[in-house]
């Protein structure tokens, strides 16, 4: 399958590892009341793993909400990265600026 793909064993593997393993894990429960309900929401969970957002499959945590969000809005949180670091960087030459003109000031 792997070699069908044009990709190794371990990137496959963790193609598959994470969402898709508690939607399988779901599928397979032996509890009937924790399965899918319905063949509808097996389809629902399968399209929000392919859209990058939280299964209902999956425990419930922050963390993993979290990084859902991350990886849906990646760009949006690299600019934002981007520009909170020039930002500060542009506070620090604000600053380092201020502090030598005061030395200067007390020179002359």
């Amino acid at each position: 399958m792997a070699k069908n793909r044009s990709t190794d064993h371990a990137s496959l593997k963790a193609l598959f590892r994470g969402d898709l393993d508690w939607i399988v894990m779901k599928c397979l429960e032996k509890d009937r009341a924790r399965r899918y309900e319905t063949a509808i929401g097996l389809a629902r969970d399968i399209e929000r793993h392919l859209n990058n957002e939280p299964v209902v499959a999956s425990p419930p945590s922050r963390f993993y909400r979290f990084q859902k969000l991350v990886r849906r809005h990646k760009l949006v949180l690299s600019a934002s990265a981007v520009a909170v670091v020039l930002l500060i960087m542009g506070m620090g030459g604000v600053i380092w600026q201020w502090r030598r003109a005061e030395q200067h000031a007390e020179l002359t």
